[in-house]
């Protein structure tokens, strides 16, 4: 398995053609591999953003988009930041699965990444996006289970992004 190193800007690949094994885009912060398992400090306030390479980002949304047009995808909708925002703009969970259904790899921020939840940690796997909606840009945080639950796909934020999320490949 060839690997990639580009140090000075402290990108590196592992080289694994899969959706679970993502680069890692270090922000600053030191960040250790070992294979496709991936270990911060505990007491870190922020997590370096995985940047996944565009052909796995491509392929997990080969297997979301089509669970979201079934509207097989479990929304969080009880959150307040995203009733808030459901309630602002008159929509239904309908009408998030069909938007979660149109996202793109241009939508594509960070992830695959561990749940910052403790509890959840593990369990599944974070993938962010931040597409537009009527000109505004969003904060969708998207929880895969792979296996753990009996929905896979859940949508655990959808609202205003503040600030905007970083799009690497817009």
């Amino acid at each position: 398995m060839a690997s990639a190193s580009l140090d000075d800007v402290g990108f590196r690949s592992e080289g694994v053609d899969t959706y679970a094994q993502p680069a890692v885009f270090d922000l600053g912060r030191q960040v250790m591999s070992k294979h496709s398992d991936l270990r911060y400090p505990q007491d870190a306030l922020h997590r370096s953003q995985m940047i996944s390479p565009r052909n796995d980002v491509q392929k997990y949304l080969a297997i979301f988009c089509p669970v979201a047009r079934e509207g097989n995808v479990s929304i969080l909708g009880d959150r307040a930041a995203n009733q808030a925002f459901m309630k602002k703009h008159d929509l239904s969970l309908a009408d998030i699965q069909a938007y979660l259904a149109d996202l793109r790899v241009e939508d594509y921020s960070s992830g695959p990444e561990d749940d910052d939840d403790p509890v959840r940690r593990g369990l599944c796997q974070i993938w962010k996006f931040g597409p537009d909606f009527c000109d505004a840009p969003l904060y969708v945080k998207l929880a895969d289970w792979l296996q753990n639950r009996p929905k896979r796909h859940h949508c655990v934020s959808f609202k205003e992004a503040s600030p905007a999320l970083t799009l690497p490949y817009l």
